[in-house]
Formats: structure tokens, sequence, C-alpha cells
């Protein structure tokens, strides 16, 4: 159990630092060309490691696989073009905030269809790091939020949506991986999925892409490995600890963004004392949560 709780706190501070790396990539490069870099990299990488060291697809059946299936659709594709414009239209900070309420959706479903019991310290814990983690999300991203709102019911649709979405993506993988599937396979069929639709949107859309322009900042390549080693951090941890824990644990990723920001993006988070004690907040949550 040490071990999956190490992992997924350690794909936080993956996915923190491939926020800030994202961050840097913005500022050069088209975001639509990091989607196509970052699912390149996943199916690249997964693909090597199943057919070197994994079981290919081995003993899989379509069944075994269509939650990972799934995951790809909801995930990687819709939740990330719903995110990306709910954060269009209602700006990042309100987007983060609400998407930090994910656990609470992957905590009722996993109770619901897996068994998984909800204790008073878990959902405590839980309620701590989704308040701690959504009011450092707000202030991390506010800066970039000063927009007026033109379709307020749209933009928050959209969060809602991708709030879902995540919530019921842990849950999703979790049941794939009870019925079988490694780890290493799961994410190649979710990077697979994502890849291919992807594609077609790309192609239905004649959307015209820029890879050229990647080549000026090595910051999206990084981004990209860094999220895939996340990912794959995740699922091994999911196959050993409940989704519940792994949901709750993921959502300390801001307080990493925070440490990290204050290094590589001076400016975006000015740390004071009101980022320290939100900071505990979230540590003391994430105690909470390992405890139950």
């Amino acid at each position: 159990m040490l071990l999956g709780i190490s992992l997924v706190l350690i794909s936080a501070f993956l996915w923190s630092a491939s926020f800030i790396l994202r961050k840097r990539g913005l500022e050069e490069v088209d975001y639509k060309v990091f989607i196509v870099i970052r699912l390149s990299v996943g199916l690249i990488f997964t693909g090597v490691l199943l057919w070197s060291v994994g079981p290919g697809f081995a003993n899989l059946t379509f069944s075994m696989v269509l939650p990972f299936v799934i995951t790809g659709v909801i995930g990687n594709v819709f939740a990330l073009i719903a995110n990306t414009m709910a954060i269009h239209e209602i700006g990042a900070s309100r987007t983060h905030a609400l998407t930090s309420a994910s656990p609470l959706v992957t905590a009722f479903l996993g109770a619901a269809f897996l068994g998984e019991k909800l204790t008073v310290n878990l959902f405590v814990g839980l309620i701590i790091i989704i308040i701690g983690g959504g009011v450092l999300s707000y202030r991390i991203h506010r800066n970039q939020s000063v927009h007026e709102i033109d379709r307020p019911v749209f933009g928050f649709s959209l969060a809602l949506y991708s709030t879902v979405a995540i919530g019921t993506f842990t849950v999703l993988q979790k049941y794939g991986l009870n019925m079988g599937v490694t780890p290493l396979q799961g994410l190649f069929v979710r990077f697979l999925t994502a890849a291919v639709l992807y594609g077609i949107y790309l192609v239905v859309t004649r959307t015209k892409l820029d890879i050229k322009s990647s080549y000026r900042s090595p910051s999206y390549l990084w981004a990209s490995i860094l999220m895939t080693g996340a990912a794959l951090m995740i699922l091994i941890a999911l196959a050993e600890l409940p989704a519940t824990l792994v949901a709750g644990l993921k959502r300390t990723a801001p307080l990493f963004t925070v440490i990290l920001s204050v290094f590589w993006l001076k400016g975006i988070e000015k740390v004071d004392w009101k980022t320290f004690v939100i900071a505990g907040a979230i540590v003391a949550g994430a105690i909470l949560v390992i405890m139950a």
C-alpha cells in the first residue's frame, strides 16, 4: 500500500511539473500541437514497453479493454476539449477550482459500483483536499481569468462535464484493472483510442498544425513525457489501492504546482501566509485520506 501511495504522490508532482512546462510551451506553440505530441509520446512509450517487457495484447478480450476505450473517449478527448473550452469561456481559475471536486464523483461511484467504503476520515479528508486544491487552483490561475464571462451557463456546464468525466475516469480504470487488464495494456488502449478520435477530429475540421513550431520550445515534449509517466504510475497504484484514495491524493497536485511555480514561474503565484495555510490543509487532508 505504501508503494501505491508513493506512486500517486509522485504522479501528482510530475503532473504539476508538466503544467509548468505546458505554461511555458503555450507562450510559443498552439495547444493543439501539444495534444498531438502528448498522444504520440504516450503511444510510443507505452507501445514499446508493452511489447518489449509487457505481455502485449495476450489474453485480452474487448469486454476487458472496453473501460479503457471509454476513458480514452470521455477523458483523453472530450474532457480535454471541454476543459480547454471551459477555460476559454469562464477562465482558468474557475474551471480548475470546479474540477477539483472530481474526487467526490469518484467516491460515490466507487461506493456504488466497486464496493468501496466511505468512512468519516476518508470523506472529511476528501473535502479538505477538494476545498484546499480548489482554492489553490483559483489563486494560481486567477491572473489569467480577468476577461468578462460572455456565456457563463455554457462555460460552467463544460466545467461540470469535465468534473464528472474526471471522477468517472478513475472508477472505470479501476474496474478494467479488476477484470485482469494490466496497467500498460490499459494505458496503451486509452492512448490509442484518444489518438484515433483526435486524428478524425483534425481531419474532419481540416485543422492545420504547425508541428515545426514545437522545435522552438522543448517544453511540450518534456511535459508529455512527464504526463505519460504520471498516468502509468496512477494505473499501477490503482491496481493496488481503492479508486477513492487515488482520486483524493491526485488532487494534491496544486500544492506541488505552487512550490514549483515559485522557482520556475515567478509572478504566477505569490507565496504568502495564506498559501502556506492552504498547503497545510491539503497535507492534513491527505493524511486523513491515507489513514482512512
